[in-house]
């Protein structure tokens, strides 16, 4: 899941109009859910603005937070290595 950027529109009026058109189309929400798989997996680069509501933080689908946190720490390993830190 992810949203749509309103950086990627004309900085125009009419670009303006498109995206709040399109950007409320695209959104996620709970009842969709109802029938999912339970091996469903969501998952959002965040942050969110409209397309991910919060109250399907807690379906037991949303892995995002997960995400994130795991984001962190492969981040980190990865400066160590172009940095060439050793772990002792």
């Amino acid at each position: 899941m992810t949203r749509v950027q309103r950086e990627r529109f004309p900085n125009t009026p009419d670009g303006a109009y498109d995206y709040e058109k399109i950007s409320s189309y695209y959104v996620l929400k709970k009842e969709l859910l109802k029938n999912a798989k339970s091996s469903l997996r969501i998952m959002h680069p965040l942050p969110r603005v409209n397309e991910l509501p919060k109250e399907i933080d807690d379906t037991g689908f949303a892995i995002y937070f997960d995400q994130a946190k795991n984001g962190v720490t492969v981040r980190k390993a990865l400066l160590s290595l172009v940095l060439g830190v050793k772990n002792e």
